[in-house]
């Protein structure tokens, strides 16, 4: 269950700092409430969660890791364009150097 989902689903305008959650591998509860709205119970948090569970799409295993591989290719490909664009930098700070010398701008 996502504890906070449910309670956003009923508490809206609660925000989430002011939520503390915890699962200590007997299922999700509230830790600590900091908000004036009325702290919902167990019951109406699971009541929440069984209308949210079914059109809440399902994650796998094998999506999470495949949306991972994903998030790390396209940040190595951002990591080759800098490094492309910083050698071309490079390259256009030498070329206006040498048009500049040629002109009588500045010299060597």
């Amino acid at each position: 269950m996502d504890i906070l989902r449910a309670i956003k689903h009923i508490r809206p305008n609660v925000s989430d700092n002011k939520i503390i959650t915890q699962d200590d591998g007997n299922g999700p509860y509230i830790l600590h409430w900091n908000s004036d709205e009325t702290q919902p119970t167990k019951e109406e948090i699971s009541a929440a969660w069984q209308e949210l569970a079914p059109i809440i799409p399902k994650r796998s295993k094998e999506g999470i890791d495949l949306l991972g591989e994903q998030l790390v290719l396209e940040r190595i490909e951002r990591m080759k364009t800098k490094q492309q664009l910083d050698q071309i930098g490079k390259e256009l700070v030498v070329t206006k150097l040498e048009l500049m010398q040629l002109k009588g701008g500045t010299s060597a």
